[in-house]
């Protein structure tokens, strides 16, 4: 083994808000730098053993020690990891807004970038942190994550049904809409429906996201041609760019240099696997050989 990913699935109270959860190990060998594309989510990392390099998306670059809490932002370009040997982590990848909802951190700081957050979140989290080092298995691992958040989510509940102001309860419905229209509907157009104004979701959407909802929906529609791509490897180049909602084929082209740093035919001649697992594909289990 270099490098090994599993992903497991969260409770169900917590999937509009949670993505999946993955662990990551690696063998005495250190493995190469591995290149990755936005997501389109952000990564709550709890670090146990060896030390991460990231190279965010803006070409920012982060050094994570062994024992530590990180957050991997929203990307809007090609981002880079370098694992070190021995490492081990657990990590939450939650839609952004799940991340602002459940953990309450501002994400202005950590957009194309990757950032260490032990000292500022709450004594919870760091409580987490010290029982999933303590835990014997992934199992057990995901069960504790579980447990806290679906907690975490019904106070937080709670408290949207105490203030009818709090921006998420309109915000979240509107990025949902988003995702399932794999982007093709705007976040303009969602609000319009909705009777929200222009002007304020753009100030809720950089409030909670740390960018603005043209880049968001951008980063969205990309993750949405990918899967088509994925799960249709025999689709023609052009059934994916109108599916996806690209204007032609330059455009199509240009979005997936800018997010993936490749052109998508460069992209799907090499190895898709691990887009695959973060992008929600069938792949639960990734070992990568050097």
């Amino acid at each position: 083994m270099s490098v090994r990913f599993d992903r497991f699935q969260p409770h169900p109270l917590l999937r509009p808000h949670v993505r999946f959860y993955y662990a990551v190990r690696t063998g005495p060998v250190a493995p190469a730098p591995i290149v990755n594309h936005p997501q389109g989510g952000v990564d709550l990392v709890f670090g146990f053993t060896g030390r991460t390099g990231f190279v965010g998306g803006g070409g920012q670059r982060a050094s994570f020690a062994d024992f530590g809490i990180s957050v991997l932002g929203l990307q809007d370009g090609p981002c880079g990891v370098q694992l070190g040997t021995g490492l081990e982590r657990f990590c939450v990848a939650f839609e952004p807004e799940g991340f602002a909802r459940l953990v309450g951190l501002p994400l202005s700081d950590v957009v194309n970038r990757g950032r260490s957050v032990r000292d500022h979140v709450d004594d919870d989290l760091r409580a987490l942190h010290e029982r999933l080092g303590e835990a014997a298995d992934d199992a057990t691992r995901v069960a504790l994550v579980d447990a806290l958040l679906v907690e975490r989510l019904r106070r937080s509940l709670d408290r949207r049904a105490s203030d009818p102001r709090w921006p998420y309860a309109r915000l979240e419905p509107l990025l949902r809409e988003l995702r399932l229209s794999g982007g093709r509907r705007s976040l303009g157009e969602l609000a319009s429906a909705a009777n929200v104004s222009g002007r304020t979701v753009q100030r809720w959407t950089r409030d909670v996201l740390g960018m603005g909802p043209k880049t968001y929906s951008r980063i969205v529609r990309f993750t949405a041609a990918l899967k088509l791509m994925e799960e249709h490897p025999r689709l023609d180049w052009h059934d994916v760019l109108v599916r996806a909602g690209y204007y032609d084929q330059s455009h199509f082209i240009a979005e997936f240099r800018r997010f993936a740093g490749v052109t998508p035919l460069v992209f799907a001649r090499g190895d898709v696997r691990l887009s695959r697992l973060f992008t929600g594909g069938e792949v639960e289990r990734l070992e990568l050989m050097d």
